[in-house]
Formats: structure tokens, sequence, C-alpha cells
């Protein structure tokens, strides 16, 4: 490939990386690894440029953005003075990669709040009063905050460093490799996180420290293990003809919260804390256990109506 074809290439895989930051659903992220795919076997790297400049926008992002992503000449002379006063080589990226990897295996709070001060370091797009703002936020979501706001820096700067190296002529192909290896580092990064977390950043469910009020989302429904404790009482429910009497559901929802936290133990190492799972299957017993029994043909002694009702009131 000719120079400007390389530079072309890494442009699109930086535009690349742009769209799967902006991914929501497991169609998002498919569809936009069909344009990585793509790429990668591409004899016309312009024609790839071009339809990803047509796609910038409509996914998502602000027409400001787009506008900082494409058009570099008229936004330059803040990168290229930091660039040249910093005196920048391409090792700033791989330590800003490893940074934003750090972040991503990192599952305590302590942890992060130290990634956090350096990921200020880095920050030359953004204010960096923003990380100041994600630092007040619950685990989850500053851990989900942190990496979108350092891949989309790491990816606006790596941009704009490529366009600085190729208008001052100091490229090479050691230095396209470089810059190559960063991209790709990066959009293995970012594919990685999206692929654990439901395919968006902001799916943030941490393997990380126990469940305290500020790991877990603001919204209840959220709580890591919902899901999994009401199905396994839904599963203790179903083994039975009938529901005799409280203890006996009492019995099954402690069996299922048990199971649980077994299996986030087992599975992520995990340590779920049993008063939020409860309050989950006492919401799920007040408000949809009818609904379900009747469904389910399941049979409910009537001692157990004061009960529902009882937590009926409570939730």
């Amino acid at each position: 490939m000719t120079e400007s074809e390389i530079y072309f290439e890494l442009t699109c895989r930086c535009l690349i990386n742009f769209l799967f930051i902006s991914s929501t659903s497991e169609s998002d992220y498919l569809r936009i690894n069909s344009y990585y795919e793509n790429l990668l076997k591409s004899n016309n790297i312009n024609k790839n440029y071009i339809e990803l400049l047509g796609v910038i926008q409509p996914v998502g992002f602000s027409s400001e953005t787009a506008d900082f992503l494409i058009n570099k000449d008229d936004y330059k002379d803040i990168f290229f003075e930091y660039f040249s006063d910093n005196k920048l080589d391409v090792d700033y990226f791989f330590n800003f990669n490893k940074l934003i990897n750090k972040i991503f295996l990192s599952f305590n709070l302590k942890d992060i709040n130290m990634l956090l001060i350096e990921g200020k370091e880095y920050s030359i797009v953004f204010d960096s009063n923003i990380i100041s703002e994600i630092g007040k936020l619950n685990l989850n979501l500053k851990k989900a905050n942190l990496l979108n706001f350092l891949n989309l820096e790491f990816n606006y700067q790596i941009g704009y460093f490529l366009y600085y190296k190729k208008e001052i002529n100091s490229c090479d192909s050691y230095f396209f490799n470089q810059i190559k290896d960063c991209l790709i580092n990066n959009k293995f990064s970012i594919c990685e996180i999206l692929e654990s977390n439901n395919y968006s950043i902001f799916n943030m469910s941490l393997n990380s420290v126990k469940q305290t009020r500020n790991a877990i989302l603001v919204n209840e429904n959220n709580i890591r293990g919902s899901k999994e404790v009401i199905d396994f009482l839904k599963n203790y429910l179903l083994q039975r003809n009938i529901i005799d009497s409280k203890d006996t559901l009492i019995d099954l929802s402690r069996k299922a919260v048990n199971e649980t936290i077994r299996l986030y133990q087992k599975e992520y190492r995990v340590d779920l804390e049993r008063r939020f799972l409860n309050k989950v299957l006492n919401r799920w017993l007040a408000n949809e256990f009818y609904e379900f029994k009747n469904a389910k043909r399941i049979k409910v002694n009537n001692k157990v109506i004061p009960y529902i009702y009882k937590l009926k009131s409570m939730t």
C-alpha cells in the first residue's frame, strides 16, 4: 500500500473504534464489526473511509463530535501544540491503552479511584473536570464512565497524532506499524468491554467488591443477581404441587438466595449481599407471585395470603 493508503487505513481503524464505543446492543456491535472485517479484506481503502464518514453521525454522535472527528484542520492547532510541547511519541499511546486495560481489570473502589487520578493526566479533548464529576458516581457508573471517557480521549488523540506526524512529514513504516498496533490493542480492549457487558460500556456490572449501596446501580431493578434469584425461586415453585404455608415459601426463597450467591461466587468470584437478593424476591412475591402461580396452576394455601399482603405493604 502507498503511504496515503496506510494513513487512511489507520484513520478508518480510529473511526471504527469510535463506532464500537457508541455500541448499545449486539446488533450495533455486529454491524460495526462488519465494517472492521470489510476493512481487513478491502482493496479500496478510500471507499472504506468514505463509507465510514457517512455512518459516523447517524449512530448517535453529536454534529460537533462528528465535526471534531472528521474536519481536523479546524481543530488541529491545540493538538499540534500539545504534541510538540510535550514531545509525545507512540509509547504515550501504548501506556494510555495499558491504563484503559487496568481500569477494565480493576474490581474495587480503591483501585478505580487511584486510576481515576491517573486518567486525569491523559485529558486533552475533554475538560478534566469531567473526571472529578465521574469520581462522584457509584462504583459501576464510575468505572463505565471512566472507560468511555478514556477510550474517546484515546481515539481522538491518536487520530490527531497520526495527522500531526503526517503534516510534519515524520511518518515511516515503523511508525505506521506502531500506530496500527496501538489501534488494534484499543479495538480489542473496547470489544472485550462490550462483549463482557451486553454490548454497551454502560451496561457495566462489576465482578468486584461486595454489593454495598455504593456498588449497585441506583435503580434497584438492576441489582446483580436479580434475574438469577427469581429464576431459581420459580424453578423451586414449579417442583411443588402446593405451597402449603408461609414457611414453605420462605424456605424456597432462602434456597433461591443461597443458590444465587453460590453461582456468583463460582462463576464471577463476587460476594453478593443476601439482603439485596431478599429485597428482590420480596418485591417479586408481592407483585408477580400470584400471576405466576395462576399461569403455572400451582396451588397455594390460604395461609400464605396474609404473608403476601404483608410483603405488598413493605415494598
